[in-house]
Formats: structure tokens, C-alpha cells, sequence
């Protein structure tokens, strides 16, 4: 088994890191979604969005340091196509957690687990191909 998770660490350095921060911001997301619901008051969808957007500027300063270990001089741009790929996320983690919820009719906590899965594709290609990029990385 440790074997097993040494090479995998070896071949996708990128991704692991960015799963390890991933968890850390998946629980300021819920934290703060759960907190926002069950004590605040706040509809679904304006809950989510806003745990969602705490997360993404946890996740973009984290990812920039740890994960891509990234050095780019003009840290703005970086953080403004953070953001419009984030508002897509948002968008995406939006439409199937209210697709879970509302309409399929499951706990929005387990539409969240879902939601964020569907998310965490579209943000680790973007972040990777093109706001965090590198030349010549092999990590998928």
C-alpha cells in the first residue's frame, strides 16, 4: 500500500498537492455553507455561493504557493482569470447542487459532495492548463 502511494505521489505531484489543498478548501466551502444555512438563515444558492467564493480565494493563494509553486511576475492577472474560472465553478457547483437538491431531492450536504466532484474537474484543467501553466509538465 505504501509503495503504491509513493508512486503515485511521484507521478502526479500536482494533482495530489492539489487534491490536499482541494480538502482544506472543501472545508471552509461546507463550513461556511453549513454555518450559512443551519444558523444564518441563507437560501441555498446564495449560501453556496458564498462558501464557494471564501474557498476559491483560500484555494488561489494556496495553489499559487503549494501546488503549482507558482512565480509569475503579474500575480492580478493571474488572480482575475482565477476568478472567471471560479465564477464558472461557482456556476457549475451551482446548477447540479440545485439539480441534487431541489430537483433529485437529496440532502444538499450529499448534493454538495457531488456538486464539488463536478467542480474539482473543471477548476484543477483550467488551473493547470492555463492560470498556474508550466512548460514541459507532465501531471495530467
Amino acid at each position: 500500500m505504501i509503495h503504491a502511494l509513493t508512486r503515485l505521489l511521484k507521478r502526479y505531484p500536482t494533482f495530489i498537492r492539489y487534491c490536499l489543498i482541494g480538502s482544506v478548501s472543501a472545508g471552509i466551502d461546507f463550513s461556511i455553507l453549513i454555518m450559512s444555512i443551519e444558523i444564518i438563515g441563507f437560501p441555498l444558492l446564495a449560501a453556496n455561493t458564498l462558501s464557494f467564493s471564501v474557498a476559491a480565494f483560500n484555494s488561489f493563494y494556496l495553489n499559487r504557493r503549494i501546488t503549482f509553486q507558482n512565480t509569475y511576475p503579474d500575480v492580478f492577472r493571474q488572480f482575475v482569470l482565477f476568478i472567471a474560472c471560479s465564477l464558472i465553478g461557482v456556476a457549475i457547483n451551482n446548477a447540479v447542487l440545485f439539480l441534487m437538491a431541489r430537483i433529485i431531492g437529496i440532502w444538499y450536504v450529499f448534493g454538495k459532495i457531488i456538486a464539488t466532484g463536478a467542480a474539482l474537474v473543471w477548476n484543477y484543467s483550467i488551473n493547470k492548463r492555463i492560470i498556474f501553466a508550466k512548460q514541459n509538465d507532465n501531471d495530467f
